[in-house]
């Protein structure tokens, strides 16, 4: 087991250190010619809540009479997908709180079954807290709760008439019922099975970029699963009947580790994401009743998504998405899909933009250059007439030849002197506004 931890422990740091590496490679955009952006790392946004609420839908009809190799009727499928994130950053851009609801539902009826069965239905909730140290924002402690279920019952429809048997966790066959063609079979009830898991530790997401994004997580989880006396297929074909087996409760607590990487492409054209998750229980309440020991009980996850925006409100997405949870359900369980959709946003922010996107800076740049000439041209003006008035007020002062002097007390001025005074100094007047 400390071997496991160690390699998981590994993995995520030779990660994060492959990636700050790439991440210090890139040139940072010159101050003189692109805007100030500051150094947000929570999908590019700006300090405070970024509320957004997303609706899709889907419908197929298809109907086909007398053609080979098809049953002559009608075919329907309608689905929806609700999407609804409420992020927060904090003003100095430590603290983040980010919360998602997700449902998808999918209904089809086809004319081998008269029934409307349900082929989607997965609601999700997550709600996660991430503290960005100051000295490096791209990674910190980190705790998460999520929550994963199935809103709406689920049955087993067959266009023939089934003897199902149900099997106990000791594998042991009991209660054989005959179900009539075109009814139900029931499975599990609304909101079952429920799976609660926390993770507390720390992650990392050393490159936030437009094109390419890089998550890691890291840390101790803890699961807890509640079924409500569910059953899952489990059909043995050396038997005529179905059989059903039970869906366990564990409670498992083990070291955790996720990777995702996402992006967007094409100026938001094309959107991909991949990742993975390994959680190792070392303690479980099953341990005595389970014969799985060592890595045969590590819970496995995934994905892959792929989506195509042809408008504004039409778009193409695939994913995909394995999943192997032991102690659950001792199978690899598989999910494939792929949907045109319309979809449009009820709430949501004007799309912030990212610290790698070009800058259309000219506009900015012209606006600068003007205000610099003009101050430059403020600024020679002002010397000049600096200039100006120095050598005006040189020029006002009389010469000490033409100087006259002043009456001693008691002796009277020479004839003429006032008058002569008064002249120089209405030419020195004079001559100052002519060269003005």
């Amino acid at each position: 087991m400390a071997k496991s931890l160690f390699r998981i422990f590994f993995i995520f740091l030779s990660i994060a250190m492959v990636s700050s590496s790439v991440m210090a490679q890139d040139e940072a955009p010159t101050p003189e010619l692109l805007p100030e952006i500051s150094d947000n790392i929570v999908d590019y946004q700006r300090p405070g809540w970024h509320p957004r609420l997303k609706f899709n839908g889907n419908f197929q009809l298809g109907q086909s009479k007398d053609v080979p190799g098809n049953t002559d009727g009608v075919t329907l499928q309608v689905g929806s997908l609700l999407h609804a994130t409420a992020d927060y950053l904090s003003p100095d851009q430590n603290h983040e709180w980010t919360n998602m609801l997700h449902w998808d539902l999918g209904y089809s009826r086809t004319p081998v079954v008269d029934e409307w069965i349900k082929s989607m239905d997965r609601l999700e909730f997550e709600t996660a807290y991430l503290y960005h140290f100051s000295a490096v924002r791209w990674m910190g402690p980190m705790y998460r709760l999520r929550m994963g279920t199935s809103l709406l019952p689920a049955y087993e429809v067959r266009s023939f008439a089934t003897a199902v048997v149900k099997l106990d966790d000791n594998d042991v066959p009991h209660g054989l019922r005959n179900y009539a063609e075109g009814t139900r079979i029931p499975l599990t009830d609304a909101f079952a099975p429920l799976t609660l898991r926390q993770m507390l530790g720390l992650f990392a997401r050393p490159v936030s970029k437009t094109a390419f994004r890089l998550d890691s997580n890291l840390g101790l989880g803890m699961w807890k699963t509640w079924t409500r006396g569910g059953y899952v297929l489990d059909d043995i074909e050396d038997t005529d009947a179905l059989e059903l087996r039970r869906i366990d409760n564990p409670f498992q607590m083990g070291a955790e580790a996720e990777v995702k990487i996402s992006g967007e492409l094409k100026e938001n054209l094309v959107s991909y994401a991949a990742g993975g998750m390994l959680m190792y229980p070392f303690y479980s309440d099953k341990d005595d009743t389970t014969d799985l020991s060592g890595a045969e009980k590590m819970n496995r996850e995934l994905f892959v998504t792929l989506g195509v925006n042809v408008t504004e409100y039409l778009s193409i997405n695939y994913t995909f998405k394995a999943m192997k949870y032991p102690l659950i359900i001792d199978k690899v369980q598989i999910q494939n899909s792929l949907l045109l959709s319309v979809g449009f946003d009820l709430i949501g922010n004007p799309p912030p933009v990212p610290p790698d996107a070009p800058c259309d800076c000219a506009d900015a740049i012209n606006a600068a250059k003007t205000d610099w000439e003009a101050a430059k041209a403020n600024a020679k003006k002002q010397e000049m007439a600096d200039e100006f008035n120095s050598v005006a007020e040189s020029e006002t002062v009389l010469p000490q030849s033409e100087a006259v002097e002043a009456p001693v007390a008691g002796e009277s001025a020479a004839p003429g002197a006032d008058v002569a005074s008064d002249n120089a100094v209405d030419s020195a007047a004079d001559g100052e506004m002519t060269e003005k």
